[in-house]
């Protein structure tokens, strides 16, 4: 409505400012027309009869008088008076109309005196100088007066133009604006349309909207409710949407009292999961109820999560939901708790026989074996739960102290309740199992999750490596060990690198007390830890594989010292210790030649100490290896004899040229009989088989006496030499008799 009101002023100006500016220019021409024309018309008449009267009077004066001049300037003058008579001067100057009259005047005085003959002849001069002069005036006059009126007139041309143009202009900017205006006008117009529709699209929204909608006044009366909301009152019993909003009327209330702007809930009102947002709008007085059905939702996600932390084949919770559980007992509650994993043992056996399907068949049956004995150990004051934390390993939470002897008491009706076989429904087979049972507990372990499962685990893996079906419990100086174990492990894949590996000797005499060898024995002197023993290294760099390399370089530096040794005309040799992961390496034998090439020591001068159950784990591999390491002269010794399977057979089949008796026979000679029969049936062997004998820990004279009597060839041990470094060794040979 301002547009249309600003357009219409706009338009009634520009109809006056054209208005005025025509006023102007027919003003303009009507004063053009109606007197500058006439005017200039009558002067150039009068110029004209001037002119004429002049001229009759010049020929009155020289002819004398004529009656036809007299009429001719009688006619003259008439019109003269007559133009005059028009009054068309009297606008421009009434001066010379004046000077008009009074000439006419004279020329009636001078006409008067021409009548009256020559007795006038001296007046008649004077009038007829008179009359000259007046109408030389009257020209002047004329001709001045035209000049003016011409002037005036010339400048019409320009007012027009003047007036034409800025007409124009008044057009174009009466236009532009027009065009802004119709331009605004339109832009409002799209809008208030897209603003229209989008008000009708709001409006029409709370109606179409699937989910329900209600509106009420502050006093929470009911304004307005969608089919949606309808249908949902519907749904919950309710008689209509007065009594949905009395559900919701303690919320409703706290918003209003409050003056926030948004609450929202998840509120469960009859058998629905509602999230209900409430919406306060100040500027209308309305409180709005957006609602939405979220229990298919609900019910999804809950399925999900029992998925998620809950295995699948066995339907116990998983490791996701046993560590969230334990996480509570120890950080929200406080709790002491006892952690046991259990592992099945040789459980890859079964699966290789009836394959995966029937494998899971079993463990459903394990899990129920399970499941049932620990329902029997229920207690309400100690909650005991199971759970499937991998394959074949349990997990079991136990919220109670420790006590050694009820986590015994458990472990052991654990036990019993696998003693009934389980089925496998596919093959219908059925099988006895065994478990591997580890606990840990708070007290004993730090109060942590990762603590509490890695030590439960390590302790059922050393029930496994055990033999299994039976129980270990994690103790701190079990963790402290395991912690050794790791960093060791760690630290032994830079020892060689940082020169922390020694190459150790012990000599080996014959019964006269010269020394004829020596074993290499290494040894790890670690930066922090001290010298390391074997026994708890080797077996760590057998594991990782690092024993391929590490047992080379102590080859190799036997090797060396071999030819150090010898370099003088001896024949001084070397046992160097294999490990069973060296023998079975398929470029073992090209790794040995090429540490021969590059010493350049006698192969017959080394000889490599294997263990009994070293070569029980792959017998016929061993035999290859040790047949092509015999072509190049290497000598074999089987070290350890009589702690293993000591079986006459793979003894007899296999090239030794040594054998060395244990230290644990040793240690009891000669004050047991019962060893001492035993190591006379070894020495007799040995000398049936041809092989020479070492005695290994001998510690004291009397040992040495008996071993030399009953035929023992040589003898090692502390009696003799500790094992010492290279340098030790070396000066040692120097004041030593070496056998020749």
């Amino acid at each position: 409505m301002v547009l249309f009101l600003i357009i219409l002023s706009l338009g009634v100006l520009g109809a006056w400012r054209i208005h005025l500016h025509g006023t102007d220019l027919d003003g303009a021409s009507h004063h053009l027309a109606n007197e500058q024309l006439p005017g200039l018309t009558q002067i150039h008449r009068l110029q004209l009869e001037i002119v004429t009267i002049e001229k009759l009077l010049i020929e009155l004066r020289h002819q004398g008088v004529d009656p036809s001049l007299v009429l001719s300037l009688t006619q003259a003058r008439q019109r003269v008076l007559d133009l005059v008579s028009l009054g068309a001067l009297e606008g421009h100057s009434p001066a010379l109309v004046q000077l008009l009259l009074q000439g006419a005047d004279q020329l009636d005085e001078l006409l008067a005196l021409s009548g009256e003959g020559v007795s006038q002849g001296q007046r008649l001069d004077s009038a007829f100088e008179a009359t000259l002069v007046s109408a030389s005036r009257i020209q002047s006059e004329l001709s001045s007066l035209s000049n003016q009126l011409m002037f005036s007139a010339r400048r019409y041309p320009n007012l027009v133009h003047s007036l034409n143009e800025q007409a124009m202009e008044m057009a174009l900017w009466a236009n532009l604006v027009l065009w802004f205006l119709v331009g605004a006008i339109i832009y409002l117009l799209r809008l208030y349309v897209t603003e229209h529709r989008h008000s009708l699209r709001l409006t029409s929204f709370a109606k179409r909207n699937p989910d329900p909608v209600m509106a009420s006044d502050l006093n929470l009366a009911v304004e307005y409710a969608n089919p949606a909301a309808l249908s949902l009152c519907r749904l919950l019993g309710l008689s209509g949407p007065a009594s949905l909003i009395e559900q919701l009327k303690p919320y409703a209330e706290s918003l209003v009292e409050q003056g926030d702007e948004l609450l929202e809930r998840e509120l469960e009102i009859g058998n629905c999961i509602l999230l209900v947002r409430l919406v306060l709008l100040k500027s209308l007085s309305q409180v709005q109820f957006h609602l939405k059905d979220i229990s298919k939702a609900r019910r999804v996600e809950k399925n999900m999560e029992h998925q998620v932390n809950h295995d699948f084949l066995t339907g116990l919770p998983n490791r996701r939901q046993f560590e969230r559980d334990l996480r509570f007992w120890l950080k929200e509650s406080q709790h002491d708790v006892v952690v046991g994993m259990l592992h099945l043992d040789r459980f890859q056996r079964i699966t290789a026989a009836i394959g995966f399907e029937g494998g899971d068949s079993v463990l459903k049956g394990v899990t129920e074996l399970l499941r049932n004995q620990l329902s029997k150990e229920a207690d309400p004051d100690a909650q005991l739960s199971l759970y499937r934390f991998e394959s074949t390993r349990f997990a079991m939470l136990w919220v109670t102290p420790f006590e050694r002897t009820r986590v015994e008491t458990l472990a052991e009706r654990i036990r019993q309740g696998f003693a009934p076989p389980v089925a496998c429904i596919r093959t219908k087979r059925r099988f006895h199992f065994t478990l591997s049972q580890g606990f840990a507990a708070t007290g004993l372990s730090e109060r942590d999750v990762d603590s509490l499962v890695r030590d439960a685990d390590c302790a059922a893996g050393r029930a496994a490596a055990l033999g299994g079906d039976r129980l270990c419990i994690h103790t701190p100086e079990q963790g402290d060990m395991e912690r050794r174990r790791v960093q060791l492990e760690q630290d032994l894949r830079y020892a060689l690198e940082r020169n922390q590996l020694q190459v150790y000797y012990q000599k080996q005499c014959n019964q006269q007390g010269q020394v004829v060898g020596a074993e290499a024995l290494l040894r790890w002197q670690h930066p922090e830890l001290g010298v390391v023993p074997p026994d708890e290294f080797i077996g760590l760099a057998e594991q990782s594989g690092l024993i391929l390399e590490i047992g080379e370089w102590v080859l190799e530096q036997a090797c060396l010292q071999v030819c150090s040794w010898n370099c003088q005309g001896g024949e001084m040799g070397v046992a160097v210790n294999i490990s069973a992961r060296q023998l079975m390496d398929s470029k073992f034998v090209e790794r040995v030649e090429s540490v021969i090439k590059r010493t350049g020591v006698d192969p017959r001068m080394v000889e490599f100490e294997l263990t009994e159950s070293m070569m029980m784990e792959n017998l016929a591999r061993g035999k290859e290896v040790m047949l092509r390491l015999k072509d190049l002269g290497i000598c074999f010794a089987i070290d350890d004899f009589g702690t293993g399977y000591s079986s006459l057979a793979y003894l007899s089949q296999l090239p030794f040229d040594v054998l060395k008796i244990d230290h644990s026979f040793v240690r009891q000679l000669p004050r047991d009989p019962y060893y001492c029969k035993i190591t006379k049936a070894v020495l007799s062997l040995a000398k049936t088989l041809d092989l020479t004998v070492v005695a290994e820990g001998v510690e004291y004279s009397e040992q040495q006496r008996w071993l030399a009597r009953h035929g023992c060839d040589l003898m090692q041990g502390y009696l003799h030499g500790r094992p010492m470094p290279i340098v030790e060794f070396g000066k040692l040979l120097k004041v030593e008799a070496l056998a020749h």
